[in-house]
């Protein structure tokens, strides 16, 4: 039925619109409604709504949540990457913005130590703004001072690359995938696509 969005007009039902549309519209916890318009996902609080081949938004859109689904498409995606490099057993860890854990995965063969050494990269990432790389090559500029950040962080920090930030559409940082089993740069190698994979900005 029409509801009213709180502008004092009321939404057309799906049948109203034209039927060459393809809409999907589908509930999500996070959001009142999501839409795909073609190949581009829009979510909000209000709603969407497209009459005559035009879109009227009608809400501010919330910055993207990394979930559980994303991350392990992350993972997957740098896994998949893996095998066309024919890397050693990798271990891949997704953390969310605030720097927790959201999902883990360590190859058949992957050390035990892998899963602290990729997630100290993910966590630096996150914990300065930027790739574990470049946390590296300021590391060996200016020693003194990251001398200071390992104290503070209590050695959480591994400043090698594998480790990147995931940013969404508006360039919010919404977590970090860190990776650790082969050489630093398949690493990192891996970490990208994994992200590219999703959708998602690295």
């Amino acid at each position: 039925m029409p509801s009213d969005d709180g502008t004092g007009e009321k939404d057309a039902p799906i049948a109203e619109w034209p039927v060459e549309q393809t809409i999907l519209v589908f509930q999500v916890p996070q959001f009142k409604r999501a839409f795909t318009w073609g190949s581009r996902i829009l979510t909000s609080f209000g709603t969407i709504r497209l009459r005559h081949g035009r879109s009227t938004e009608k809400a501010d859109l919330q910055m993207t949540r990394l979930t559980l689904e994303l991350a392990l498409r992350v993972i997957d995606g740098a896994l998949a990457r893996a095998t066309e490099l024919a890397c050693a057993p990798l271990t891949v860890v997704v953390l969310d913005a605030g720097g927790h854990d959201i999902a883990l995965k360590r190859q058949d063969g992957s050390g035990i130590l892998r899963a602290d050494i990729a997630r100290g990269k993910a966590w630096g990432a996150l914990g300065m703004g930027f790739s574990s790389r470049e946390l590296g090559e300021r590391a060996q500029k200016v020693p003194h001072f990251f001398g200071a950040l390992a104290s503070v962080s209590q050695g959480r920090l591994v400043p090698v690359a594998g480790g990147v930030l995931i940013h969404d559409e508006e360039r919010n940082v919404v977590g970090a995938v860190g990776i650790s089993g082969d050489t630093s740069d398949r690493d990192e190698d891996c970490a990208l696509c994994g992200v590219t994979a999703t959708g998602l900005q690295r």
